[in-house]
């Protein structure tokens, strides 16, 4: 059985100030880029990035990337299927031009 939230729980969750500036500063300081977990080293020990690398894929934050690698294979399998129809509609259009000349030099 499933019971409301209390209000408190619904309450509004407001920041001013000095916490609201830190927030936003820590927003501004995530390293987007970089080799395995980022631009800076911070000397992790290998068991820690394998422990956090697995926590990682144990809760599903790779999907972006693993999304944007299979778009970018079916982006790529698009343009493949469009180029071979491309290829067969120009084979198309060449043998119509033929069968057209001889049948201009026929007349």
């Amino acid at each position: 059985m499933v019971l409301p939230l209390s209000k408190e729980a619904v309450a509004p969750f407001i920041l001013h100030g000095e916490y609201l500036k830190k927030i936003r500063q820590a927003w501004k300081k995530i390293v987007k880029k970089g080799p395995e977990w980022g631009l800076r080293s911070c000397r992790a020990l290998s068991s820690y990035k394998s422990w956090l690398q697995h926590k990682v894929e144990s809760i599903l934050l790779y999907v972006r990337q693993t999304s944007e690698k299979g778009l970018r294979e079916l982006e790529w399998n698009q343009a493949s299927l469009e180029k071979e129809e491309l290829i067969v509609a120009l084979a198309d259009a060449k043998s119509k031009e033929d069968v057209a000349t001889d049948h201009l030099c026929q007349l």
